[in-house]
């Protein structure tokens, strides 16, 4: 449920302003925050049709464009993502042969090590 505040409020993570509309709470908490007094129920939003056939087109047109763009958009962000993970599984590769040639007791302090006197 989509609320309108009538008082400022913030939580863990959130901050609500004077008439700022949400619809982040549940609608059992967004109807207690109404009985509280802190909120009203928003007014639905106003959805103007196009009148004529023209502006359909200009609207489904406008749509169409937005959508490929958005494909791009995504398109460029799964390479993106594609590079990343090649870039990771080569640095984890790099780690594993690193950790690899390591001595197996290379930084490892043994009892005997830890009780002997220091000899400079």
């Amino acid at each position: 449920m989509k609320i309108k505040m009538l008082e400022s409020m913030a939580g863990v993570g959130f901050a609500l302003a004077i008439g700022e509309e949400t619809d982040r709470f549940g609608d059992e908490e967004a109807k207690r925050i109404i009985k509280a007094g802190f909120a009203e129920k928003a007014a639905p939003p106003v959805v103007k049709k196009p009148a004529t056939k023209a502006e359909w087109d200009a609207e489904r047109e406008t749509l169409l464009a937005d959508r490929a763009s958005e494909q791009e958009e995504l398109a460029m962000l799964k390479e993106q993502q594609a590079a990343l993970q090649a870039r990771l599984d080569q640095l984890e590769g790099f780690h594993a042969s690193v950790i690899a040639s390591l001595p197996a007791t290379a930084g490892v302090e043994t009892t005997e090590a830890a009780a002997a006197p220091e000899i400079r």
